[in-house]
């Protein structure tokens, strides 16, 4: 838990970033769904 809020969180403040991180997201989901390989269904707009 340390870790994850002192080492990722403040980079994840930081908006360039944070919008960098979020549009990357989103490509691998696209990816994963465009493809032939069997994933888990979930619901993304939760």
């Amino acid at each position: 838990m340390f870790h994850d809020t002192f080492g990722h969180l403040p980079l994840l403040l930081d908006s360039t970033y944070a919008q960098f991180m979020e549009e990357f997201g989103k490509l691998g989901v696209n990816h994963i769904y465009a493809s032939d390989i069997e994933v888990l269904d979930f619901d993304l707009e939760k």
